[in-house]
């Protein structure tokens, strides 16, 4: 006796033998219906139905149920377990440590995995049974959220267990725009920029902004954003770079490039590194030479600058700082205050969460473009200050920075563009 439970001409579903009041055959049932597997349900009678269908010649000779998969495969008595593997739901953890862990595959649990997933948080979903929880034993579910027509418990569960599994997998384009870094805001993956300003008599303008993918060098990062200053014709007098430059390559390809520059030297070891020089009590001028092997290697001047914290963030006692320089003309008790100029960079980024455009959506070229918009607009407001809101004096400009805040900016474009494409805030639906 055979009673199909769908089309018996798709080659992917699985077939189940059983006796018919066998409660191993209807656990399996009910977790194949609740998990929007496709089956064919196959009752062995007697005898007969046995060797007609599994091609053994009596019931007492096979251990049922009896499962068998679309490419042949066939398990005797499997467990619940056995068919989630074979199925390939059951897999072993793909890294050793996640962002959120999503225990109940429930609604809930399916809902807190799409939007975890969606953020970019490295989510894991654990379920003992079947996804959808008690809500996947529903056969109509009439008053869900977008869907109007209704929709089972087992196929609501499937979507949301198909958009999860979407949000949580790389595509090709966005896998090598990832980086897995410490955790912040809750999440190790981020999305990397490298960006080019320009300083001028302490105006400080983004000239270029370039997605980071995992396998660009350093090098090719600086080669990049140098390029753009060529089509602008302008000359660098003195670049600053952070400390995740501090590299061998790096400082050999600037020297190559005759361009002057300092950066924070990274404070490594203790007897043949950069901490070998934090020394005594005044700042001084050195040279160092790092080797990796005898064709790798390079020198450089190294700056020492010895400063005290005198109560600083509750601190005491001496600081030591190391910058690498090529042809810089600052002052050694100087040094410290122009490597501050840079800073203007970091309170950028920190503007960024004042006008930064949220989503979800992982393509890098988009986020790219909404990480450009926010860009030119601290240009623009950075302009304003300058041209209308700031005064001359000697030495430099007199900025009157809290006379118009970025989120006043802000407000003023959002108030026109409401104004121009009037922003409907409701919308009346007529019922019948």
């Amino acid at each position: 006796m055979t009673n199909h439970l769908g089309s018996p001409s798709n080659p992917r579903r699985v077939k189940l033998y059983g006796q018919p009041n066998s409660a191993a055959a209807y656990e399996i049932r009910d977790f194949l219906n609740r998990s929007v597997v496709e089956f064919d349900w196959i009752e062995l009678v007697g005898d007969e139905d046995c060797d007609r269908e599994l091609r053994i010649s009596t019931l007492n000779d096979i251990r049922l149920p009896v499962i068998e998969f679309p490419d042949g495969t066939q398990i005797f008595a499997p467990t619940i377990r056995e068919i989630a593997q074979r199925l390939g739901w059951v897999t072993q953890p793909r890294f050793k440590e996640y962002d959120l862990s999503i225990y109940g595959a429930g609604p809930a649990g399916l809902s807190a995995a799409v939007y975890a997933a969606s953020e970019g948080l490295r989510t894991v979903l654990i379920e003992r049974h079947a996804v959808g929880g008690q809500a996947g034993t529903s056969s109509l579910i009439e008053n869900y959220m977008g869907f109007p027509e209704d929709i089972s418990g087992a196929n609501l569960a499937e979507r949301a267990r198909q958009q999860a599994v979407k949000y949580g997998k790389p595509t090709l384009q966005e896998l090598p725009y990832i980086y897995r870094s410490q955790a912040k805001s809750g999440t190790h993956s981020f999305y990397a920029y490298a960006t080019l300003y320009v300083i001028n008599k302490n105006k400080r303008v983004t000239l270029a902004v370039r997605g980071v993918r995992r396998l660009d060098t350093n090098v090719a990062i600086i080669t990049y954003l140098l390029a753009e200053l060529e089509s602008l014709k302008i000359n660098v007098k003195k670049l600053y770079l952070d400390r995740g430059f501090f590299n061998t390559p790096v400082i050999r390809w600037l020297q190559a490039l005759d361009i002057p520059f300092m950066m924070p030297a990274i404070k490594t070891g203790k007897k043949g590194g950069i901490k070998q020089f934090f020394k005594g009590r005044k700042s001084y001028k050195t040279t160092h030479t790092i080797t990796k092997d005898k064709d790798d290697l390079v020198t450089f001047d190294l700056w020492i600058i010895c400063k005290y914290r005198k109560g600083k963030r509750k601190k005491h006692g001496v600081q030591y700082l190391a910058y690498v320089t090529y042809k810089i003309k600052t002052n050694l008790d100087y040094i410290y205050e122009d490597y501050r100029k840079r800073f203007g960079f970091e309170s950028s980024y920190r503007l960024k969460n004042i006008c930064r455009i949220r989503t979800n959506n992982k393509n890098p070229v988009l986020r790219l473009l909404f990480v450009g918009i926010y860009f030119l607009l601290v240009n623009i407001w950075v302009n304003i200050l300058w041209l209308r809101i700031s005064r001359k004096r000697k030495g430099s400009r007199l900025i009157y920075r809290t006379l118009f805040v970025l989120k006043q900016m802000l407000s003023f474009l959002s108030q026109a563009i409401q104004r121009k494409y009037q922003v409907v805030e409701s919308i009346y639906i007529p019922t019948g």
